[in-house]
């Protein structure tokens, strides 16, 4: 199949496509989120694409959840701090964690694909 402006041939398939954009970050985990948000708030049309249905996978198996208390708080991260320290720590919510990430991009302007992945870049 020939691809035209709404698809793309890829292997022989005609694939949709479902948005154009300057910086295509293919992976919602920290890192892809720290570029998009950084591309974004440079003026570049930013879209992530993450196979989960969530971004921060790390947050779960891969990553303790708790924060130093001797280090200040970042802004979009205070939703996910419950209770008081203990350690030296402070517990953090995981999903509290994922909705603040979700959240920072889409006030920097990304847009967000869940359980896709990016084909033909």
């Amino acid at each position: 199949m020939a691809a035209n402006e709404r698809t793309l041939a890829v292997s022989g398939l005609s694939v949709p496509i479902l948005h154009r954009c300057d910086v295509a970050v293919a992976g919602g985990g920290f890192g892809g989120v720290a570029l998009a948000l950084e591309t974004a708030r440079a003026g570049l049309k930013t879209a992530v694409f993450e196979p989960r249905l969530f971004c921060g996978f790390e947050i779960g198996a891969w990553l303790r959840p708790w924060w130093p208390t001797d280090r200040p708080v970042p802004d979009w991260l205070h939703s996910a701090v419950t209770g008081g320290p203990a350690h030296g720590e402070r517990a953090l919510v995981p999903d509290a964690i994922k909705r603040a990430l979700e959240d920072a991009l889409r006030e920097a302007g990304v847009v967000l694909f869940y359980g896709t992945v990016p084909v033909g870049l």
